[in-house]
């Protein structure tokens, strides 16, 4: 969108999609039956997504760019740990991979139970508090696909799964799932969200969608003996 010359109203025009492949996440993990995780991780960024990304890793020392990212999966994973973290880019691609761990991961509300979100590093996408704007919101492209997955306790069986959720909006698009296969519990999510100016009268909507797709990284997964 644009501001119009003459009246100031915004008037849409073409915006380019972004590519949920030129971001590809994966994330294994164990999850022990006393609640701690430990797991490792590759991102992928490919495509529009690869010069951000090699921007930020070179234009800093690499043990300020290795303390963000501790501190982006501290922020993630309640008391974690993390070593091995490494970044590779050359050709058409950037790669960061690392392992961490967590001893207190899953919640214990009583005994018997594990309570813990299954969207383990949280994407950096963006979020509203305020009930109302009084200024138009610029969005930048964003996309992720992501799969995770997470060996579960064979003394623990599922009690409860979040709905997936599908949401196919003017913002952008969103879908995500859990499921159980084998003793191993599978979260996967995509998000393509295009660059847009957003006027304040759709500020409602544009909040509602980006909640659901935020909520998603925390809604609960229940294990009961």
């Amino acid at each position: 969108m644009i501001a119009e010359a003459v009246t100031g109203d915004l008037v849409r025009v073409p915006s380019s999609a972004a590519v949920a492949a030129d971001h590809l996440r994966q994330v294994d993990a164990v999850l022990a039956v006393d609640g701690a995780i430990q797991g490792r991780f590759v991102d992928k960024r490919t495509g529009e997504q690869l010069a951000e990304a090699i921007a930020l890793f070179r234009n800093q020392p690499k043990t300020e760019y290795t303390r963000g990212v501790e501190q982006w999966i501290g922020s993630s994973i309640p008391g974690a740990n993390t070593s091995g973290i490494d970044a590779q880019s050359g050709g058409a691609e950037f790669v960061l991979t690392g392992q961490f761990s967590s001893a207190h991961f899953a919640q214990r509300p009583q005994p018997g139970m594990l309570l813990f979100h299954a969207g383990l590093l949280r994407h950096n996408e963006v979020r509203f508090s305020e009930k109302t704007r009084k200024y138009s919101i610029v969005l930048n492209t964003d996309a992720l696909q992501e799969t995770v997955r997470i060996e579960l306790p064979k003394e623990f069986k599922l009690d409860e799964l979040p709905r997936s959720i599908h949401l196919d909006t003017e913002f952008g698009r969103f879908d995500v799932t859990w499921q159980v296969r084998d003793g191993v519990l599978v979260f996967q999510r995509t998000l393509e969200m295009r660059a847009q100016t957003v006027p304040t009268a759709r500020y409602q909507d544009l909040k509602k969608f980006l909640d659901a797709v935020s909520s998603a990284e925390d809604a609960p997964v229940v294990l009961v003996k």
